[in-house]
C-alpha cells in the first residue's frame, strides 16, 4: 500500500499541472454606427442627434463647432448658418465604426447676435465679421501660477515678451466659427527650451462659445484639442475673464501641468 500510494502523489501533481484553456469567446459582430438628428421644435439652431446602431455601449460625438459629447443623444447648439460636420465614433464587443452628417444651418440665432461677450469675441454676427488678438503690451501679458489668475511662478514685464510672441494673433471668424492662429511662421515652444521654432497651424478650426460654464461662472472659449491661445502649453478650453471692445483677459489650464495662465490680449 505504501508504495502505491508514493506513486499515486506525482500522478496527482502531473494533473495539478496541465494547463487550463480557456474556451473561445464569442465577440459578435462590430456596430454600425448611424445618427439621427433633428431640430429642437421652434429652435432651428439647436440640434438633437442620436446614436441610432445598435450593440454600441460607447458613443463619441464630433460635432463640427468645437463641442463634443459621449452620451447616446445629446443636443448641440450652432449659433451660426453654414455647414457643420458632425461624426460618431460607436464601439461594442466586436469592434468600433464611424458615421459622418453634414448638418446645414440655415440662419443665424438672434439671440446669439445680441451676445456682448459674442460681438466683442469676433466682431459681430455677420458673414464677413472677425477680430484678431494679440498680446498686450502691459506688464503681465503673461502670468502663470498653481491656481487660477494666480502669478506666483512668472510675470512678464512691461514689453517683455520676444518678437515672435508679440507678432503672432488669434482670430475668431462668425462665418462657421472659423478659427485661426497667425504665427508669421515662428512659435515659441516651451516643450524645446523656449525657442521660436518654425510651426504650421492647422487652417481648419472651428471655436465654440459656452456660456457660464468657465471660472466664477465666466463664459468659455473651447477650441479643439492641441489648438491654443496665448502659449502652446495652454488650452485648449479658455475662460474669458473680462472683455471690451479693444481688450480681453483669459483664463487656461497648462496643458501637462497643474498650473494655469493669464494671458492679456487686445484687438489687434
Amino acid at each position: 500500500m505504501k508504495s502505491a500510494y508514493l506513486i499515486l502523489i506525482p500522478m496527482l501533481l502531473l494533473a495539478s499541472c496541465e494547463p487550463f484553456i480557456e474556451p473561445d469567446v464569442e465577440l459578435g459582430t462590430a456596430p454600425v454606427a448611424a445618427i439621427s438628428y433633428e431640430a429642437l421644435p421652434g429652435e432651428p439652431n439647436r440640434i438633437v442627434f442620436t446614436d441610432a446602431s445598435s450593440d454600441a455601449f460607447i458613443s463619441s460625438w464630433t460635432f463640427g463647432n468645437g463641442t463634443f459629447s459621449s452620451q447616446k443623444k445629446d443636443t448641440a447648439y450652432f449659433g451660426f448658418a453654414g455647414d457643420y460636420t458632425v461624426s460618431l465614433t460607436v464601439a461594442g464587443r466586436g469592434g468600433s465604426s464611424s458615421d459622418q452628417v453634414t448638418v446645414s444651418i440655415a440662419t443665424n440665432d438672434p439671440n446669439a447676435c445680441s451676445d456682448s461677450t459674442l460681438i466683442y469675441l469676433a466682431g459681430g454676427c455677420l458673414p464677413g465679421d472677425s477680430v484678431a488678438w494679440i498680446f498686450s503690451q502691459v506688464s503681465g501679458a503673461i502670468s502663470v501660477g498653481p491656481a487660477e489668475l494666480s502669478t506666483e511662478w512668472y510675470t512678464s514685464p512691461g514689453g517683455g515678451l520676444v518678437p515672435e510672441q508679440y507678432d503672432d494673433s488669434w482670430v475668431f471668424y462668425t462665418q462657421d466659427n472659423h478659427f485661426q492662429y497667425f504665427n508669421n511662421g515662428l512659435t515659441v515652444d516651451p516643450f524645446q527650451g523656449y525657442q521660436a521654432l518654425p510651426f504650421d497651424a492647422p487652417t481648419n478650426l472651428t471655436w465654440s462659445l459656452s456660456p457660464g460654464t468657465g471660472y466664477n461662472g465666466a463664459d468659455q472659449i473651447i477650441l479643439p484639442t492641441g489648438t491654443f491661445i496665448g502659449t502652446m502649453d495652454s488650452g485648449p478650453t479658455y475662460d474669458i475673464i473680462s472683455i471690451t471692445k479693444n481688450e480681453m483677459v483669459l483664463l487656461g489650464p497648462q496643458v501637462g501641468g497643474t498650473g494655469w495662465f493669464t494671458f492679456y490680449l487686445v484687438r489687434k
